[in-house]
């Protein structure tokens, strides 16, 4: 090889070194070092929340390795919090002190905190130092439940925390695919999206389990529980099945709420002839069959004045003197204006009596009918308005209880509602 050519592969050579050393060091992620937490006892120390603290740390170590993080775990940094903090002097945790034992340790950033016992569980604290420049980029504080320490759940406390120091996004994606052209995405109970073309994401789901229902026109309403993790995007591929000739699954889907919506136009029905009925036997009461009475009294005092006497008892007014008559020994031989009173009086307890059924009917024929309107028109109906209503009221359960009242003389009925 001659000299000029030689001289050229040797520039474009070192050219090519100087690409692949500027590249890797710009890909070089930072690094992270997790120390194991310092455990406050307050002068009594368990082994439980001390292997409590060493079991958050070593998954928090976890998080730290991950391959497609944000840091480069530091190597042999898995080190104790209080042995470095008593070789080193940084009995305050200053930031300078902090700084120096994470540069030693050969890391960009400082991942150190606390676990103390609490009646309720563990209230840990965590704090993110830069090594570098001596800032704390982070810090925050939890109460975790002493069970979830000891339980496949310090996963999921341990993830968020992490993320949460570090500042990924708390909340993750669910990605959805179905064999439908367009649907209704519901999460746990409430419109989240429309699926379009067969596909369909959620954004910002916080960490956790969630409820994700699936409805399309003419297929079964799909259901189901899937776990979403902060900062990730979890996919879920499903084939909704063709509802049947019947009509959807549990014979009421779909069909608009038809047999409701007839047995709603009978109980208005009903509900107009109790009040039809209730009105007429109180107008009755209150009208003729009072004035009927007045007159019979009226008459009484006029024909049959010991009969009067013995029943007024002093008392000029009528209010009282139907139960009297009833129950007074009276002999006297012009006994026709008396019976006339008490006939009087039996036609008014008698027609109060059917007002009061009718009363009680009316209430009990109006309640069923709104109940059968909201379910013709609202949990069956089969608009987007009504699902989403029906999926509201999966969360919000409420009960109409109603309780007849039945006296010696009266009809009636009590309502509340539980909740």
């Amino acid at each position: 090889m001659r000299a000029p050519q030689l001289k050229s592969f040797w520039l474009l050579f070192a050219a090519f070194l100087t690409l692949i050393s500027h590249n890797a060091v710009a890909q070089a992620k930072p690094t992270i070092a997790v120390l194991a937490l310092e455990v406050i006892d307050n002068g009594n120390v368990d082994k439980e929340t001390t292997r409590a603290a060493q079991h958050l740390a070593q998954e928090l170590r976890v998080q730290a390795k991950r391959p497609d993080g944000e840091f480069t775990f530091a190597p042999n940094s898995e080190k104790d919090l209080l042995e470095l903090k008593l070789l080193s002097g940084c009995s305050d945790e200053g930031r300078d002190c902090m700084a120096e034992i994470g540069a030693d340790l050969g890391a960009d950033r400082l991942l150190y905190g606390k676990l103390e016992r609490k009646q309720r569980g563990y209230q840990v604290s965590l704090k993110l130092l830069n090594t570098k420049t001596k800032q704390m980029e982070k810090a925050t504080s939890e109460l975790i439940p002493a069970e979830d320490l000891h339980s496949n759940k310090i996963n999921k406390w341990s993830r968020s925390l992490y993320v949460r120091l570090i500042g990924v996004p708390e909340s993750g994606t669910l990605s959805i695919d179905a064999n439908v052209d367009k649907a209704t995405i519901y999460i746990d109970g409430s419109v989240a999206t429309t699926l379009r073309d067969g596909s369909a994401k959620v954004l910002g789901l916080s960490e956790g389990t969630h409820t994700v229902t699936i409805e399309a026109d003419g297929y079964v309403r799909y259901e189901a529980e899937v776990a979403v993790a902060a900062g990730e995007t979890e996919k879920l591929s499903t084939s909704l099945s063709a509802q049947s000739m019947g009509g959807g699954s549990g014979g009421n889907e779909g069909d608009g709420g038809g047999i409701w919506k007839i047995g709603f136009a009978g109980g208005v029905l009903l509900t107009g002839a109790m009040a039809t009925g209730w009105a007429y036997n109180g107008l009755r009461v209150w009208g003729e069959l009072k004035d009927a009475k007045v007159d019979a009294w009226d008459a009484l005092k006029m024909n049959n004045p010991d009969a009067y006497g013995e029943i007024a008892g002093g008392s000029i007014g009528t209010g009282e003197s139907c139960g009297r008559a009833g129950h007074a020994d009276i002999t006297t031989d012009n006994n026709g204006a008396l019976e006339a009173f008490l006939g009087a009086c039996q036609d008014g307890e008698d027609a109060a009596s059917q007002a009061n059924l009718f009363i009680a009917g009316t209430a009990v024929a109006a309640l069923a009918t709104a109940y059968l309107g909201y379910q013709g028109w609202v949990v069956h109906g089969g608009s987007k308005t009504s699902k989403e209503r029906r999926a509201r009221a999966k969360r919000k359960k409420r009960n109409l209880v109603v309780t007849p009242h039945i006296g010696e003389r009266s009809v009636g009925a009590g309502l509340s509602l539980e909740f």
